[in-house]
């Protein structure tokens, strides 16, 4: 008897990066859904996967020895997937891409291309512990001096200081050191150096849990800029 395949792939994405916020940015949900999705799966083993400890989530002895045959049974699933394709005469384009710009820019902007390029099968990797071997490209931040990697530039990136209209008041600069700064952290190599970046995660939290206790300082390109919850500093 089978659990259902989305708690699954909750489950072993979140045993992987022992974070719910770093997991729903590489699935695309939010924090909660992957909770709910964890939380259907405990009920039905009837074991308890996760420990939480200082704020972080731990897996459980039970959980680790799970978490390590369904990575292997999905490494499994995965590989004969890519051996089928690689099979078929569709051509196929992989593209490997930070979770957070795949969510807020890149998915928004695919109609179009899907709709001239039918003939090509796209393929999107948000996973930042995936094999980078496998994909054709990569949209990723950084100077574009990487070794064996032929690069172009798309856009150079803006970053500005950001407040709800409910929190504190910054009338300079120097306001900012006194008021608390509102950031994620992100070790993967393509973001490696901009940890004070919010992810679409962090987004929602900001448009909706008003107000913030502080500022960010978000990329344009990530930022949701319709103002309704927000005023530039």
């Amino acid at each position: 008897m089978l659990p259902p395949l989305s708690a699954l792939r909750c489950f072993e994405v979140a045993a992987k990066t022992k974070n719910f916020s770093v997991a729903a940015d590489i699935l695309c949900i939010t924090p909660s859904a992957v909770s709910h999705q964890i939380k259907t799966l405990e009920a039905f083993v009837g074991r308890q996967l996760f420990v939480r400890n200082n704020r972080r989530m731990q897996l459980t002895v039970e959980g680790e020895i799970y978490a390590r045959k369904l990575s292997k049974a999905f490494s499994e699933i995965e590989e004969s997937t890519n051996n089928l394709l690689s099979s078929s005469r569709v051509p196929r384009l992989v593209v490997q891409v930070a979770p957070s710009l795949a969510h807020s820019w890149l998915v928004p902007r695919l109609a179009d291309f899907v709709q001239r390029n039918c003939q090509v099968q796209l393929q999107l990797v948000t996973d930042p512990n995936g094999d980078q071997s496998r994909t054709d490209c990569e949209i990723r931040y950084g100077h574009g001096k990487w070794p064996n990697v032929e690069s172009r530039m798309l856009w150079v990136d803006e970053i500005k200081p950001l407040v709800s209209r409910q929190g504190p008041t910054l009338s300079s600069v120097d306001d900012l050191s006194s008021a608390p700064l509102i950031h994620t952290r992100s070790a993967t190599p393509s973001s490696r150096g901009r940890t004070r970046e919010a992810s679409p995660s962090t987004a929602r939290s900001w448009r909706w849990k008003r107000p913030w206790p502080g500022w960010g300082l978000p990329s344009k390109a990530r930022y949701w800029p319709d103002g309704s919850s927000r005023r530039d500093c």
